[in-house]
């Protein structure tokens, strides 16, 4: 792999790097504990991510290890749901580290737009695209040694088709909404009957990225529980959870999870893949990033979740043992599907005026929020990323998207809209009619804190009485219209446009206070046009580019127009990487593995890796 590394820069190294030599002597190196050992639980920080605060450190030696030390999944800096691997809880799947066994049928590389077989060997549908069917892998296993079969997946699609509450998987609509049944031909073999056509049901119904796609339990598990819908799918004393990946738990508690190595994995027995490098993986709970970046520092942890633009930065100039996804340059990580929008409530004023909508629009400086972000940002003017299957699409509405250019920083241009509007700047502040000053509250949740508050204060330099609001209920406010603006991110398309601009359909829209969909939860409405438009959509095969280039030109010269909601950034998952005990994670241009984010991607973001010998 190549290695793009900043030297390190310091000159001295204090008491810290001391502190931290001691503590790499202590992790770094040799066998591991038994699984009941536990070793020293992280300091947890409570102070603000500020990196100026990440401290020196010395360069390490390179010791290997077997053993990949991985921060995250927590909520609060523990995990508060020891006993609950059930992985249709929304969420779970993330914080108890099912994703690194649990099995799918595909992933799907957004990258290179391949498709990647993996529990299934393929799949074909008929011409009406009502069902789907699936060819099961020979000689799949659990890890209690039972077959993997079709029937599998026929429980599973059973289950969250007749269980609303579980996690079903798929933008626009649900296991409930599609599969009508799945009738199993054979072990390996099984058609999916949907209630009406939808060519786009592989992704994500089969095809897991982004973590999308539901994973398939055992049967022979699974219908053996009292009620699989509250059950916790935890026992150690009858090897649950049972998997068909590589590795097994082994031991779980607030403080860790460990996941060992399963040298009798399927994959290895039948040559679909080789065992991984790692004999045990140690899940830690991520707590705040100064403290996940400080246990980067002191070698407790090999990779952690993303953090901001500026903590990588520091990072990379600080040391020599710490690489991103784009290596030692901007943007450092990798392309999520969360495209970052400001959003308003369109359905009461002052943002139910497009003139307001465009005026704010005009006075945010994207550039400044890429500088301040030390480059860790890509701008957005489209609703979806910039996925290479989504790459024509885009192209395609160009002209569009020059002519209504969302990042154009335009003060002149605010300022004549908002006057348009009836608004007058009374001491650098606008007010209405009535003499009221224009009040902006920006709504959101923590992780979005590398924008907001920039965000903030350039609405007040454009005259706008302006702030900002950080909380833990962010979501279950903004779901139910209760903000007047707020800024999110929100699941969007991967492989086809319809993921996203469906979140605008009028269906999607109920009353403030009543819950939408948190793409749809500004609830303006395009009319019946809009609406046309997107139900054509939605029976196009993916495969005809033609039909929905021109229906996407439809949508977007009806949505761009009036500009719903602002698009700020694509969203970056910046993810540090230790390299002094693991070599070859996911880079760019050598191990170019979509989404470098290991908590969605677990199984896929670590096969590759590679002991430093």
């Amino acid at each position: 792999m190549l290695q793009m590394f900043r030297k390190a820069r310091l000159v001295a190294v204090g008491l810290f790097a001391v502190a931290a030599l001691a503590t790499v002597a202590a992790c770094g190196g040799g066998d591991d504990p038994a699984p009941t050992a536990k070793p020293d639980t992280p300091a947890v920080s409570t102070k603000a991510a500020d990196p100026t605060a990440v401290p020196p450190a010395a360069e390490k030696p390179s010791t290997a290890t077997r053993t990949l030390r991985l921060l995250g999944g927590s909520r609060g800096g523990v995990y508060d749901d020891v006993d609950n691997m059930n992985p249709f809880i929304l969420g779970n799947e993330f914080r108890s580290g099912l994703h690194f066994v649990l099995p799918q049928l595909f992933y799907y590389n957004l990258i290179t737009g391949e498709e990647v077989p993996w529990a299934a060997t393929g799949w074909t549908v008929n011409s009406d695209f009502t069902e789907y069917t699936v060819n099961i892998r020979d000689g799949v296993e659990w890890s209690d040694g039972e077959a993997f079969t079709a029937h599998d997946v026929q429980y599973t699609y059973h289950l969250l088709r007749d269980n609303k509450t579980l996690a079903n998987w798929g933008r626009g609509g649900d296991v409930p909404r599609w599969v009508k049944q799945v009738d199993v031909i054979d072990d390996l073999k099984l058609t999916i009957v949907l209630n009406s056509p939808n060519p786009r049901f592989a992704d994500p119904f089969l095809w897991s990225h982004q973590g999308k796609a539901p994973y398939i339990v055992p049967e022979h598990v699974w219908s053996t529980m009292d009620d699989p819908v509250t059950d916790l799918n935890y026992d150690p004393s009858k090897g649950w959870p049972v998997a068909t990946g590589p590795f097994t738990m082994v031991e779980n508690s607030a403080q860790q999870r460990i996941w060992d190595r399963r040298d009798d994995w399927w994959g290895a027995k039948t040559g679909f893949a080789e065992l991984p490098a790692m004999d045990r993986i140690v899940y830690i709970p991520n707590t705040d990033q100064a403290n996940n970046v400080a246990m980067i520092l002191t070698d407790q942890a090999d990779a952690t979740t993303s953090i901001t633009g500026p903590q990588m930065e520091n990072l990379l100039d600080r040391t020599d043992f710490v690489t991103s996804y784009t290596g030692d340059k901007p943007p450092y990580g990798s392309l999520d599907w969360w495209v970052t929008s400001l959003y308003f409530n369109t359905e009461k004023p002052p943002f139910d005026n497009v003139d307001v909508r465009w005026a704010v629009a005009n006075a945010i400086n994207h550039d400044e929020l890429v500088k301040v972000n030390a480059g860790a940002i890509i701008p957005s003017r489209q609703l979806f990323p910039q996925f290479g299957s989504l790459t024509p699409y885009i192209d395609s509405i160009s002209d569009l998207l020059d002519e209504y250019d969302v990042t154009v920083y335009d003060m002149a241009k605010s300022d004549a809209l908002m006057e348009k509007a009836g608004y007058t700047k009374k001491d650098d502040v606008w007010h209405n009619a009535a003499g009221e000053p224009f009040v902006i509250l920006v709504e959101a949740a923590a992780g979005f804190s590398d924008v907001l508050a920039p965000i903030a204060e350039q609405l007040r330099r454009a005259g706008f009485d302006s702030n900002f609001k950080v909380g833990t209920d962010m979501n279950n406010r903004i779901v139910r219209g209760l903000p007047d603006a707020w800024l999110t991110g929100r699941p969007s398309a991967t492989t086809h446009p319809w993921d996203s601009l469906e979140h605008y359909h009028s269906r999607n829209t109920p009353v403030v206070g009543e819950q939408a969909s948190l793409g749809a939860a500004g609830r303006w409405k395009g009319g019946d046009a809009y609406d046309g438009i997107i139900d054509e959509m939605e029976v196009v095969p993916q495969s005809d580019t033609a039909e929905m280039t021109r229906l996407v030109r439809e949508a977007y010269s009806i949505w761009l127009p009036e500009l719903p909601d602002v698009p700020i950034k694509q969203w970056m998952q910046v993810v540090p990487f230790n390299n002094t005990h693991w070599t070859n994670w996911p880079h760019e241009v050598d191990n170019p593995m979509q989404g470098a984010y290991w908590p969605r991607h677990g199984w896929l973001m670590i096969k590759d890796l590679q002991p430093v010998d």
